[in-house]
């Protein structure tokens, strides 16, 4: 997979990326204007939970705690910092067996990090402010809340549950490179954590997009001539980032409204990009990976569409009811 990406600068803004100047149209995002499906944003977007996992518990802000591990522990405190040495595993417990230790400083929310809840019953997000090297592990520790269930204990040993001096327990979401044993994170005792960073955000290469004049197009295959549709959909609604009218915001499924009124239209829904940043956000999870809550579908979605997308993507639904569950398709039916 790979998305080709065309578009103009807005006017009056510098030039950024591959930007040309005036309001000239040109390629944009990576090597003429493609943007593979693996280029990802990387260590910098975080999920608390496994997605898959769906804990249905609130995480808001003020119950979090940030840390990452520091190399200059003496100048960070210097700077105001304070650091503490951390015990850092997958489920923050002194009775996990896979751990490393580690010095770590506390990140400081808005300045360091932000914490988006949009969807916070779910998917609370971490959006780290700079990428992550690839030496330092990422910790947290958080508590839940919940307003109908007693919620279950903190992760890690939160801030007003340890004494001065007691050895931090965090929950890992990034192992150091040094941490995976072959470098293949897939093999490594880590693998857990891979579920952790979002893999649905990806950067187009430049900033100060003009929506008006944004093109892209979804693409699947090796060859030249990559198909953007398949059969009668176009990938861009197939990954879920065609659904509604841009002009009316109605979907496939509104009711009382002439067919030209709903969408798909063609054309990027607006709430999946960034223009200032130049960043696209897919609504799933793993667009091109899917896992069990991207294949479910997502009250977004027209659940006419649900079955072809996800033959589109690969699988086929098996069973019904409670019983239902996904398989990949057979190499001859793919």
């Amino acid at each position: 997979w790979d998305f080709a990406v065309i578009a103009s600068k807005q006017e009056g803004q510098a030039d950024v990326a591959s930007f040309t100047g005036g309001s000239s149209e040109t390629r944009i995002g990576g090597i003429d204007g493609e943007v593979r499906d693996i280029d990802f944003e990387r260590r910098k977007y975080y999920f608390l939970t496994d997605p898959d996992s769906l804990p249905g518990y609130i995480v808001e802000g003020p119950d979090l705690e940030v840390f990452v591990s520091t190399r200059n522990p003496e100048a960070d405190r210097r700077n105001g910092r304070e650091t503490f040495g951390a015990i850092l595993s997958l489920n923050a417990d002194p009775n996990d067996t896979l751990s490393v230790s580690d010095t770590v400083v506390r990140l400081t929310p808005n300045d360091d990090y932000y914490f988006v809840t949009s969807d916070k019953t779910v998917f609370p997000l971490i959006v780290l402010r700079s990428t992550l090297a690839n030496e330092y592990r990422l910790g947290v520790s958080y508590s839940y809340s919940s307003e109908n269930a007693e919620p279950p204990p903190p992760v890690g040993n939160f801030d007003d549950e340890r004494a001065p001096g007691d050895s931090l327990y965090l929950k890992m979401l990034k192992p150091a490179w040094d941490d995976i044993k072959g470098d293949d994170l897939l093999a490594s005792p880590w693998s857990p954590t891979r579920r952790l960073e979002a893999k649905n955000i990806y950067s187009l290469g430049a900033r100060d997009i003009d929506l008006a004049t944004l093109k892209l197009n979804i693409r699947n295959g090796a060859s030249n001539s990559r198909p953007s549709t398949l059969g009668e959909y176009d990938y861009l609604e197939i990954c879920g980032l065609d659904l509604i009218n841009n002009v009316t915001g109605f979907g496939l499924e509104r009711e009382g409204v002439a067919d030209n009124q709903k969408g798909p239209d063609g054309i990027i829904d607006r709430q999946y990009i960034d223009d200032r940043g130049g960043i696209l956000f897919f609504p799933d999870l793993r667009p091109f990976d899917p896992s069990l809550v991207d294949l479910n579908g997502g009250e977004f979605r027209a659940p006419g569409r649900l079955e072809h997308r996800r033959r589109a993507l690969g699988h086929r639904t098996v069973g019904t009811g409670s019983e239902t569950t996904y398989e990949r398709l057979p190499a001859s039916e793919a």
